[in-house]
């Protein structure tokens, strides 16, 4: 758990990110925008098959060891600070670009995950060295109430009992409530923020953003 400065929770709730340079870079853009409030945290965990990567908790490389492909790459400094995963994962049609995030700031030292993202392919493009293709044996790929790109949106809202509203394409939801923890022997309130943007068209979700910070 870390303190934030700067408004970073803010930074990863509205996307004060730069926008996708390539499809082989994470990014954020306004799929991330004017959430609606959830009651509870929406996503805490990604399935490569019977891998699970939980939020806040897993290492990144932790993940680059269990799959044994990829490349940990970073971009930027400061606040703005970032590693990351790719893969190319064969699910929908047209392929998928998934990507494991740490926030330098947020993640700690450890490079513990903090955000997850993915999206349909469109243009269908191949895997490449520096997203290269997900071993069969880590797939399904899953977030841990089930469903993945391709799904409905209706099904995502079903699961989840998603509030109605907001405008498309972009569907955003976030959480924020308190969790116990000890700060220097205390006992204290951590603050936790945890949020879901979907990308939907014709019915379906083509493109999804998941991320959980922990902060006092």
């Amino acid at each position: 758990m870390w303190r934030w400065c700067g408004g970073v929770l803010w930074m990863l709730a509205l996307g004060a990110a730069p926008a996708w340079a390539a499809d082989e870079e994470p990014a954020v853009d306004d799929i991330d925008r004017d959430p609606l409030v959830v009651q509870k945290p929406l996503v805490r965990a990604l399935h490569l098959g019977a891998l699970e990567i939980r939020l806040e908790e897993t290492r990144l490389e932790d993940v680059w060891r269990a799959v044994g492909a990829g490349h940990i790459r970073h971009r930027g400094d400061a606040a703005g600070s970032m590693y990351w995963l790719c893969y190319t994962v064969r699910q929908t049609a047209g392929g998928e670009r998934l990507w494991i995030v740490a926030h330098a700031e947020m993640g700690g030292p450890e490079r513990r995950i903090t955000e997850l993202e993915a999206r349909v392919l469109d243009p269908p493009a191949q895997a490449t060295a520096a997203c290269p293709e997900l071993p069969a044996a880590l797939q399904p790929v899953r977030l841990d109430f089930g469903l993945w790109l391709g799904a409905q949106h209706s099904d995502f809202a079903a699961r989840l009992d998603l509030p109605r509203g907001g405008q498309g394409p972009a569907l955003n939801y976030a959480y924020w409530g308190q969790v116990p923890g000890v700060l220097e022997g205390e006992a204290m309130q951590y603050d936790l923020g945890n949020g879901l943007s979907l990308r939907v068209a014709g019915g379906r979700v083509t493109g999804l953003r998941a991320w959980q910070v922990t902060t006092y």
